[in-house]
């Protein structure tokens, strides 16, 4: 299990900022942000962002539920930003119609 930990804290809490950086950078852009602001806001903000995941790697009492969660935010993050963008411009259609 100590493997695991590990493996989640190094990998997964890269996996993880990585994502991070894609949805915050996009997110901000946006809100208005500029291309260039957003994307250096985001990524002076994941240094936070993968020192708290893997301190919860490493710290979590249920290491394999600590990575399933850390794999799945990751999938999502890393998917949710080209979506986001392609259903703002109005070339996909939503799946969530208002």
């Amino acid at each position: 299990m100590r493997s695991l930990r590990i493996l989640a804290a190094a990998l997964g809490g890269y996996a993880f900022t990585s994502g991070y950086v894609a949805s915050a950078s996009t997110l901000l852009f946006v809100f208005g942000v500029t291309r260039g602001e957003a994307a250096i806001l985001a990524v002076m903000t994941a240094f936070l962002m993968w020192l708290v995941v893997a301190l919860w790697a490493l710290g979590s009492s249920h290491p394999v539920r600590t990575a399933g969660l850390i794999v799945l935010a990751s999938i999502v993050m890393l998917c949710a930003p080209p979506q986001l963008l392609q259903c703002l411009d109005g070339k996909a259609t939503c799946a969530v119609s208002t």
